[in-house]
């Protein structure tokens, strides 16, 4: 059977990875097979791809990316410390580059805001002496 990605498939499939589903699980979910899945996805990546066929991938991308965005910004409002720590920004100033070159004006805006954020909390921390120990000693750590 040579099926291709209808709208409502479509819709399901990307409705489940938002959701935080796997491919393989929303495929299967939405009633079809993992190998179909995939099938419609290099199909979709292709230059000539039809239509249908990049539609569907470029669907499942956005799904996978907001996401993926949702956890970050879960990450980031439940787990700040964590998300410095293991985020886009630990290591310092790139932001979703591997080794891109030349750092810009614009890669220094993370940092600048990590600052920023960091001033905050140890400020808010304040009243709560015992925290804002833990979380300078924390942080001093992630820079050994």
């Amino acid at each position: 059977m040579n099926q291709s990605p209808t709208p409502e498939i479509t819709h399901t499939i990307t409705s489940y990875l938002q959701a935080g589903g796997t491919p393989e699980i929303a495929a299967q979910a939405a009633g079809i097979s993992e190998q179909t899945f995939n099938r419609w996805i290099a199909k979709g990546k292709t230059t000539r791809a039809p239509k249908v066929f990049k539609t569907f991938y470029k669907a499942v991308e956005q799904a996978h990316a907001q996401a993926r965005l949702r956890a970050e910004i879960a990450a980031f409002n439940d787990k700040p410390l964590e998300w410095l720590k293991n985020g886009p920004c630990k290591g310092g100033i790139e932001w979703g580059k591997k080794g891109a070159g030349k750092k810009t004006e614009a890669d220094e805006l993370p940092q600048f805001h990590t600052q920023k954020f960091l001033q905050l909390l140890m400020r808010v921390l304040e009243a709560f002496p015992e925290a804002r120990k833990a979380v300078a000693k924390a942080l001093h750590q992630t820079k050994a």
